[in-house]
């Protein structure tokens, strides 16, 4: 019997990623923006693939780093940007498909930020 979907989905910091031992799985970092201090060259060594496709709207980032809205609205929206193109899931659905999936982010508590959502969304999209 296969590993419910919440069970291949797990989410990381990128530089813990780097520094600690590799998971199985895919490791993909979905952050819209280049994580400081680390090279392309690192993340191709470590195999790392960078997709931004399903980060948040550079709009909505900035909205919410200036305090424009509040982290109720960000999630909301950011759901919303999911769904409303669905397509931004497709190549992290085909990889949780054949395994593991890692979600990385630069952000030091991925499980308080966007990657929460897109790991639910992703969820949702299996079943």
């Amino acid at each position: 019997m296969s590993a419910p979907p919440a069970a291949t989905i797990s989410l990381q910091q990128i530089y813990q990623a780097i520094k600690g031992p590799r998971p199985k799985g895919m490791r993909v970092l979905t952050d819209g923006l280049w994580p400081r201090g680390l090279s392309k060259a690192t993340l191709e060594k470590e195999q790392i693939i960078w997709y931004r496709g399903a980060s948040p709207a550079t709009e909505l980032r900035q909205g919410f780093h200036q305090q424009q809205i509040t982290a109720e609205q960000f999630d909301e929206r950011y759901r919303a940007q999911l769904r409303a193109d669905a397509e931004q899931l497709a190549p992290l659905l085909e990889y949780v498909r054949n395994g593991p999936l890692v979600l990385l982010t630069a952000m030091k508590d991925p499980e308080h930020t966007y990657l929460s959502q897109l790991r639910d969304e992703l969820i949702a999209a299996m079943k």
